[in-house]
């Protein structure tokens, strides 16, 4: 934004976001709202209030705050994610594979495996293949809290399908 001398602002970062989710560029998006991290708070209030602006959120809009909920610097965060997760779902948005990746990757981290379980069957009940992202956290997770064999008994459950 720098080269063409504009101000990088709320605004342009979600219009830059919401642009290359449309054209499936999903993880740049995600990157791109990583680096927004130093202006979170004011993401987090430009979220809340599209809606009375008249600007509807979607999978995208709901996976590209939850990502920076994750992954943010701060602590305690969780009940604000699952309460933005829940407003998705409420919504009639359903999360696809990459919101399912999102939060089972941060709980994976976390060693949080038993809601890591959870989450994995309410992905599959909803319908959604999990993928090598979706089996490595949970392999990573499980190594994190020194369940080593049963990390091993889900990557050779991998290899089976």
């Amino acid at each position: 934004m720098a080269k063409w001398n504009c101000e990088a602002t709320t605004v342009s970062y979600i219009v830059i976001m919401d642009a290359l989710c449309k054209r499936g560029f999903v993880d740049e998006a995600l990157d791109l709202f990583s680096e927004m991290s130093d202006r979170f708070s004011e993401a987090v209030r430009l979220f809340d209030s599209m809606s009375t602006r008249g600007v509807s959120a979607h999978s995208y809009t709901y996976n590209s705050l939850i990502h920076g909920l994750c992954n943010s610097d701060r602590r305690g965060l969780w009940k604000e994610t699952i309460r933005y997760f829940d407003e998705m779902v409420g919504s009639g948005i359903s999360p696809n594979v990459v919101t399912f990746n999102v939060l089972i990757d941060s709980l994976s981290k976390e060693g949080r495996m038993e809601e890591v379980s959870k989450l994995f069957d309410a992905m599959i009940r909803s319908g959604k293949e999990p993928d090598v992202m979706t089996y490595n956290s949970m392999m990573n997770g499980l190594c994190l809290i020194g369940k080593l064999e049963e990390a091993q008994r889900l990557f050779d459950s991998m290899a089976d399908n």
